[in-house]
């Protein structure tokens, strides 16, 4: 066998899966919201894992680029990244927004793609460059960054229009698209740089209505990444003094449709304000401390956190506001999270009869 592998290996290139350095993400940028951390990763502390591709949907004006900038200010600041690549095709992250929210703009750099093409073609020497620099320096990390895909067009909307005429696309974008996501893929594992794509999600008429919603490029994208996350909005408005309301933040309801590291189809709900960002990293953590166990609801409005404080009950905004006992109900919360959210795992029962089942063979062995 030995001698099987080591020609194999010289062919190939492979390794077992208990030596490769791509078999598991080696570090994952926090999203800025211990929830949303959960149901990318399955553990509260993670959030994004490196070396991925992936896909963030929703409709127009949901956030995305926000998100996709604090994560970016994250792998900055927490991961120590080097560069974040910004690939912009529609100008949604002005130089304003990237310093508020604690982005280095001097890290940042900005690549505009004007279709499909362009994208792709810009993309992949992005990723060559990178392989380079890690020739020479093993440690670099960038975060790539695609706003949006679906603001880009094929390239021969611009010719056809050069040529004074209108052509129906008959599926050549989708396709381009798909091959720019399949492109991705192999390079963002080789170079541990993630790559996370925002994309647009179209409400259209549904006879049968589904919760994964139809995207920019066509439903094959999302099976070519790691973690697909689907959002929706709903807005949260106030009143002032004069009786005119404005409204003040989106919350935003994360769902993920595809997911490698853990069981998918789980979502949470966070809030952001319009002019500070995600501002509570506890949104969307009662509902699973309650499921857990750790927080009981006393009455209709009112909550009991036993393990921190066994008589005294908490308002809803006094509980989210409690950062004293968040952290001390995080630890015991994250590791009943990590073994429910487990992607696979033998049950007790698998286990004594796969153990039974070695048993039998080893006294069979031994009479033999």
């Amino acid at each position: 066998m030995s001698k099987f592998l080591n020609a194999l290996r010289k062919k190939t290139g492979s390794t077992s899966f208990e030596d490769s350095k791509y078999g598991a993400p080696d570090h994952f940028i926090d999203t800025g919201n211990y929830a949303l951390n959960r149901i990318c990763s399955g553990d509260l502390t993670k959030g994004i894992p490196a070396g991925r591709t992936i896909l963030l949907a929703g409709p127009t004006g949901v956030g995305k680029s926000l998100i996709a900038l604090r994560i970016a200010a994250n792998a900055l600041k927490i991961n120590e990244y080097d560069q974040i690549l910004y690939f912009d095709s529609e100008g949604g992250a002005p130089k304003e927004m990237i310093m508020n929210l604690g982005c280095d703009p001097s890290k940042v750099e900005q690549i505009m793609i004007d279709s499909v093409e362009d994208a792709t073609v810009k993309i992949l020497s992005s990723y060559e460059v990178i392989l380079n620099e890690q020739e020479n320096n093993p440690d670099f990390k960038a975060l790539l960054i695609v706003d949006s895909l679906g603001a880009l067009v094929a390239t021969k909307i611009y010719n056809d229009a050069e040529k004074g005429k209108q052509v129906h696309d008959q599926g050549n974008r989708a396709r381009l698209v798909n091959a720019l996501v399949k492109g991705c893929v192999v390079p963002a594992i080789k170079t541990n740089c993630t790559i996370l794509i925002l994309n647009h999600i179209y409400e259209g008429p549904e006879m049968f209505p589904s919760k994964i919603k139809n995207q920019s490029g066509g439903m094959g994208i999302q099976y070519m990444s790691s973690l697909t996350l689907q959002c929706s909005k709903t807005f949260e408005k106030k009143t002032d003094a004069d009786d005119e309301e404005f409204y003040t933040g989106t919350y935003l309801k994360f769902f993920t449709t595809k997911n490698r590291l853990v069981r998918p189809f789980l979502e949470t709900e966070i809030f952001i304000d319009f002019t500070k960002g995600i501002t509570n990293p506890y949104d969307g953590l009662v509902d699973i401390a309650i499921k857990y166990g750790i927080i009981d609801k006393a009455t209709t409005q009112m909550y009991t956190v036993p393990s921190f404080s066994k008589d005294k009950q908490y308002k809803m905004k006094a509980l989210m506001k409690n950062r004293e006992m968040w952290e001390a109900i995080l630890p015991l919360l994250n590791e009943k999270s990590i073994e429910d959210l487990k992607y696979s795992k033998f049950s007790d029962a698998e286990k004594d009869l796969l153990k039974q089942t070695g048993e039998e063979e080893t006294e069979d062995e031994e009479k033999a």
